[in-house]
């Protein structure tokens, strides 16, 4: 992860509007303290004060002040292909605004995340820190609250939701897409439609992706061996492991392993 550019408590007058029609190459979580109005398919949009929404890469930016003085905070970063693989496969809303019931959280966050930022620019450009991906995670974490009490009204959303937590935090799991649908209690066909609706991907996608994340955790920190942990991910063989670990991560198990010692 690079950390692109972060900013807390920026003022602008009342004339400051935002025209990217490309977009930005990286991605932008915005925060608008004051009231401000969008563009959405050429129509202005009211946004109340204490919004907030994450723009993806190449998604076109339209808006600014609206009767008064306009302030915000940001963050913008960008991922490499592993990385924005897995950030894609979380079920972050993108794109959307959202009124923020827990304002100070945010403003903490963004305030520690903007002095650290700051500060220490010339230290961590282009390369990882860890507080900041700390808090940046727990950003995250509240916001992905709040997306999903938004979503809450969607038909069987919770349950899915539910799900999908379940396949990520225990990656060892014996999964099926017939057992993940009888957690459901909805057909396999319709369980397998509404999750790529609301998640945009497939249930077994998300399974290989969660049992490669834990692999790469476990060829990092233990000397199990690749059949070993194939074992541990309920692999039917360590060739089908072996396979879908290149897949992802483009090198192989034993590739990987090497890479990270040295």
């Amino acid at each position: 992860m690079e950390f692109i550019s972060i900013g807390y408590d920026f003022h602008q007058d009342r004339n400051f509007q935002i025209s990217r029609p490309q977009g930005l190459n990286y991605y932008l979580f915005l925060i608008i303290r004051s009231n401000a109005y969008y563009l959405y398919n050429g129509n202005k949009k009211f946004l109340h004060k204490k919004s907030i929404i994450l723009f993806d890469k190449g998604t076109p930016q339209f808006f600014g002040a609206i009767d008064d003085d306009y302030i915000n905070d940001w963050i913008s970063f960008s991922l490499n292909k592993d990385e924005d693989l897995l950030f894609r496969s979380s079920g972050i809303t993108i794109n959307k605004f959202y009124n923020i019931p827990s304002f100070c959280f945010f403003e903490d966050i963004i305030n520690l995340m903007s002095n650290e930022f700051n500060l220490n620019n010339n230290n961590i450009k282009n390369a990882y820190n860890s507080l900041l991906s700390d808090l940046l995670t727990a950003f995250f974490k509240k916001y992905m609250e709040i997306s999903f009490s938004d979503n809450s009204k969607l038909l069987y959303y919770n349950e899915l939701a539910t799900i999908r937590r379940m396949i990520y935090k225990f990656p060892t799991g014996k999964y099926t897409i017939e057992s993940l649908a009888h957690k459901s209690n909805l057909s396999i066909s319709h369980f397998s439609h509404l999750y790529k609706k609301y998640f945009h991907t497939t249930p077994i996608n998300d399974v290989i992706l969660s049992r490669i994340q834990y692999a790469k955790q476990l060829l990092n920190a233990t000397n199990y061996s690749i059949s070993e942990i194939s074992n541990i991910l309920n692999y039917s063989c360590d060739t089908q492991f072996m396979k879908q670990f290149k897949n992802v991560v483009k090198m192989t198990p034993r590739e990987y392993r090497k890479n990270m010692i040295n």
